[in-house]
């Protein structure tokens, strides 16, 4: 194989690049693959309708 060709073809070659992420696109994405590394609760949070009260009131 002739490397001339071999770099021709790879000059040849259109980069299509994604457009830059914004701050607020790139901050989500951290989010998530924070959250899809933390472990998952053995049972789900209780909803605000089914905790208890807070200690005073009744």
């Amino acid at each position: 194989m002739c490397r001339g060709s071999y770099m021709l073809s790879m000059t040849q070659w259109t980069l299509k690049r994604e457009p830059a992420k914004t701050k607020d696109q790139l901050r989500e994405m951290l989010a998530e693959a924070v959250r899809n590394t933390q472990p998952k609760p053995e049972r789900a949070p209780k909803t605000k309708e089914h905790r208890d009260p807070p200690a005073g009131r009744v």
